[in-house]
């Protein structure tokens, strides 16, 4: 395969995994929490904009945490169990690189956004602000979700940095095939 149609084909799994798979995992991590705190999901959409409605009005605050945060989490589950079932695939590596680096982003809005409350500015969007302000969050409360995004983040990023995806992807677009005939000098 030509380098460039290996680019290309890199950029639209990216693009595609940024827009669609992610958004779709997300989403479906909320859904998958629904059923298992036993409360109705009433709509799901991944497009014009992704979103879940939920009927969380007998839901307890365990329950808007585990809602809240399988959003989140359900991604990387759905990446630990490609890793595992397609090792030796480097589109697979890309599409879980790409999902991981989103995750990690999520996670350092949500901080940011967890910071900027302290100011007043309520993101009502994020999903973490949803739920420390849904349950009336105290101080240890807001303290164990700094904790766990940051963990997760911390954990993510060692994650992508020993996995060398971009190295990997940038050497396989650039290897030019044994039986070509092609020379480098």
């Amino acid at each position: 395969m030509k380098s460039y149609i290996k680019v290309f084909a890199f950029l639209f799994l990216g693009l595609l995994t940024s827009v669609l798979i992610y958004p779709f995992l997300h989403e479906l991590g909320h859904v998958f929490a629904t059923i298992l705190v036993g409360v109705e999901c009433m709509e799901f959409h991944l497009l014009p904009a992704p979103y879940v409605l939920c009927d969380m009005s007998t839901a307890g605050n365990t329950d808007f945490y585990i809602v809240g945060f399988a959003g989140v989490v359900f991604p990387l589950i759905i990446v630990i169990i490609l890793r595992l079932l397609c090792r030796k695939s480097i589109y697979v590596d890309y599409l879980t690189f790409v999902i991981k680096g989103i995750t990690v982003l999520a996670c350092l809005i949500s901080l940011i956004s967890i910071i900027l409350m302290k100011f007043g500015y309520e993101f009502q969007e994020d999903d973490v602000i949803n739920v420390l302000v849904r349950t009336e969050a105290s101080g240890t409360k807001k303290s164990i979700t700094i904790l766990f995004l940051l963990f997760l983040v911390i954990v993510v990023l060692i994650k992508l940095i020993k996995q060398k995806t971009l190295r990997k992807t940038v050497e396989y677009i650039i290897k030019t095939p044994k039986n070509s005939g092609a020379n480098i000098a």
